[in-house]
């Protein structure tokens, strides 16, 4: 089941994202302040109560533009479509918030998501150096909505 996330999901949002990445994290004050500000969009996956994937999306204050910020999916869970559902609900909100494309960065380390943005229509545009915290490229890709 996909849901807008509340405040009260912070500490599971906090537990996945360290399931999740090693490096690149976001904090719990992050988190909050997404959350209390309301200008983000944060989608989380529940399966059987328990929250097993998110998408962060920052829409751009003029409302053309929403970057999506993060997606994790907790590793028992890839493969299986999740990330894919949360990709297109974001796409989904931000359509009805006005924006006419989406933009992210993916790591060029990661060749699954990179595929899966790719499947959704993405289109790479560029690429930043040293973008992540270990130093990896990130590439830019965006897609018109």
């Amino acid at each position: 089941m996909l849901r807008p996330a509340r405040l009260s999901d912070v500490s599971a949002l906090r537990e996945l994202e360290t399931r999740c990445f090693s490096g690149d994290r976001l904090s719990r004050r992050s988190f909050v302040r997404f959350l209390k500000l309301g200008k983000a969009i944060l989608v989380v996956a529940e399966d059987a109560g328990q929250l097993v994937g998110y998408a962060l999306a920052l829409p751009h204050p003029k409302g053309e533009l929403v970057r999506i910020y993060s997606l994790a999916v907790a590793p028992e869970q890839r493969g299986q479509g999740l990330g894919r559902r949360l990709i297109e609900d974001i796409e989904h909100r931000a359509a009805r918030l006005g924006a006419h494309s989406l933009r992210l960065e993916v790591s060029r380390d990661n060749p699954a998501a990179h595929g899966l943005y790719l499947r959704l229509g993405y289109v790479a545009f560029g690429e930043r150096p040293g973008y992540y915290e270990d130093g990896s490229t990130a590439v830019r890709m965006e897609k018109a909505l």
